[in-house]
């Protein structure tokens, strides 16, 4: 029979995988060497999902979501 507190569980563990996340970049962060391995994957996964046809420039999108595009631009500026 399982626990009855399974979300509880679930929860805790998302926290420490969090942390251990926010850790791990830290380490990233504040080492240059590591900061520009990091930056180069980041290019590197983004050229490939560019070339996959997964990520599009606003010009090439249709109309509609060009709108909402730039809708959420507009919303993350407002934040930022």
């Amino acid at each position: 029979m399982p626990p009855k507190n399974i979300k509880a569980i679930e929860e805790r563990r998302r926290a420490q995988q969090r942390q251990c996340k926010k850790r791990k970049y830290l380490e990233i962060k504040n080492d240059p060497e590591f900061l520009a391995i990091e930056q180069e994957k980041r290019r590197n996964k983004y050229k490939k999902r560019k070339e996959e046809g997964k990520i599009k420039a606003i010009k090439e999108q249709t109309p509609r979501a060009q709108r909402e595009q730039r809708k959420k631009w507009r919303e993350n500026s407002k934040r930022h």
